[in-house]
């Protein structure tokens, strides 16, 4: 586990970040050690970390992260990450919870558009993303007795977005149903076809 990890887990169960320090580094004893701003921090063999100035030590006896050797993080860094760490994860099944980024489904351009839950119950989902200027709007989806306006699905990885993209441009060159353009693809994919291998993230092996 990285030392950005271990400080969301164990900082505020022991009072938070020190105050004083604008950065925290970790001893090879498991200690968390805070470096006040204007001040460096560099290891030294026997595994200590050696500040110029301005010790503020956190607590003690933690796991020791993996990269407690070279690790130094940030305020700011360690603030971004335990925001991210409260930020519902949804599995896919039922509706998104709120605060859950996620994608759906718009039936009128017939693409799956980047958004996060605002609100939600038995009726409606209200969603926030851009529209086609870049700005950011709200959305309300009727999900009572609609499901058509209601397809929601887990943020794609750059992979799976390139495999969509793919499919999507086989299915409409052969002119096929989206079951046989992805089984092109997997055979495509799979190297199967002499002399034609996919070389990009969606289908290099």
């Amino acid at each position: 586990m990285k030392l950005i990890d271990i400080l969301v887990l164990e900082l505020p169960k022991r009072g938070g970040w020190n105050d004083d320090a604008w950065m925290v580094v970790q001893d090879c004893d498991g200690q968390f050690k805070g470096v006040e701003k204007g001040f460096a921090a560099a290891m030294a063999p026997n595994g200590v970390w050696h500040r110029s100035g301005g010790d503020c030590v956190f607590i003690h006896t933690v796991p020791l992260a993996d990269d407690y050797k070279t690790a130094m993080v940030t305020r700011e860094e360690y603030e971004a990450a335990l925001a991210a760490s409260k930020v519902p994860v949804w599995s896919g099944e039922g509706l998104p919870p709120v605060g859950a980024s996620c994608e759906w489904y718009d039936r009128n351009t017939k693409t799956w558009s980047p958004v996060k839950v605002v609100y939600s119950s038995e009726w409606v989902v209200v969603v926030s993303g851009a529209d086609s200027n870049g700005d950011v709007v709200e959305l309300g989806i009727e999900v009572f007795m609609d499901a058509e306006r209601c397809k929601f699905r887990p943020i794609r990885t750059e992979a799976e977005r390139k495999r969509e993209e793919t499919v999507n441009a086989i299915q409409q060159k052969l002119i096929c149903r989206n079951e046989v353009a992805v089984d092109f693809y997997e055979y495509l994919a799979a190297g199967k076809i002499p002399g034609i291998r996919l070389t990009d993230d969606a289908g290099s092996q």
